[in-house]
């Protein structure tokens, strides 16, 4: 399996503006700097820059070069998987084995939460109450700040373990959606319940973003969906395959840092193999 970074332009209509604009499409590779062409996630920091993880690191682009950093410059595990910049301007970085808290040029590492090894950290965003919630393998991190230890929850409301998590995002209206392997919870009260399909079916949903008043939900074969009030509709099907979407970030322009003057979507797919 392939899992490749594509930069598609596109015009985010619900969100930001009526006018009609092209799409454009390319694709970074190691060849172009990257650590690795294997890349999990991205996310534009609030000094322009565009963070990229890859099995092999993380990449900092400034609009024509890479600078990376892996385990050799502090980073806590090479195998990058998600992003998510606080209200302090912390990096946080979740990892194959822990988090990474980039702050002032260096790395703070957290891999426990108490006596249980953090693993996996697909999923992070900070809420408006300004803690920054995680998931991972065993359950769902929350910290209060860059310097507490997570607490970490891990029951539904049958007092069932959820695990294996991935996405985790607050919504327009202030709830917070959660996906596991094959689910999409709402957590609430320190609790998990399920959100399904009208059908019954449940949601195999795997990255959550919020864009503005805009709820996307990157699915497994399902492409793109858009989340509103318990209902989810397809997005940009006739330019995204329905293949596994593991990160979907915004780009903004950026002039000091080189960007051209767009709108961007960033949109990470596992592609099917070629047979």
């Amino acid at each position: 399996m392939l899992r490749i970074l594509l930069l598609i332009c596109v015009e985010l209509v619900a969100a930001f503006t009526a006018e009609a604009q092209p799409f454009m499409c390319r694709q970074f590779s190691a060849n172009d700097g990257l650590p690795s062409s294997y890349c999990f996630t991205s996310i534009q920091d609030r000094d322009g820059y565009l963070w990229v993880g890859t099995y092999g690191g993380v990449a900092r682009f400034d609009g024509a070069t890479f600078k990376n950093f892996t385990v050799n410059d502090g980073l806590v595990n090479n195998q990058a998987l998600s992003f998510c910049q606080d209200k302090d301007q912390n990096l946080w970085i979740g990892t194959f084995n822990g988090i990474s808290i980039w702050k002032q040029g260096r790395f703070r590492n957290i891999t426990m939460a108490g006596k249980i090894p953090i693993e996996r950290v697909f999923g992070m965003t900070q809420t408006r109450d300004g803690r920054i919630w995680a998931t991972c393998e065993k359950g769902l991190l929350v910290f209060k700040n860059a310097e507490t230890p997570p607490t970490l929850y891990q029951l539904d409301t049958e007092n069932q373990p959820v695990t294996h998590l991935w996405g985790v995002c607050q919504t327009p209206s202030g709830q917070l959606l959660v996906s596991n392997t094959y689910k999409l919870f709402l957590f609430d009260k320190n609790r998990f319940s399920e959100i399904k399909y009208p059908n019954g079916q449940s949601v195999e949903a795997r990255c959550l973003v919020r864009l503005g008043n805009q709820m996307l939900i990157g699915t497994y074969e399902q492409g793109v969906l858009d989340y509103k009030a318990g209902t989810v509709t397809p997005l940009y099907a006739s330019i995204l395959p329905l293949n596994c979407v593991y990160s979907i970030s915004l780009l903004i322009t950026a002039s000091d840092c080189g960007w051209q003057p767009t709108r961007a979507l960033f949109v990470l797919i596992k592609a099917k193999p070629p047979y």
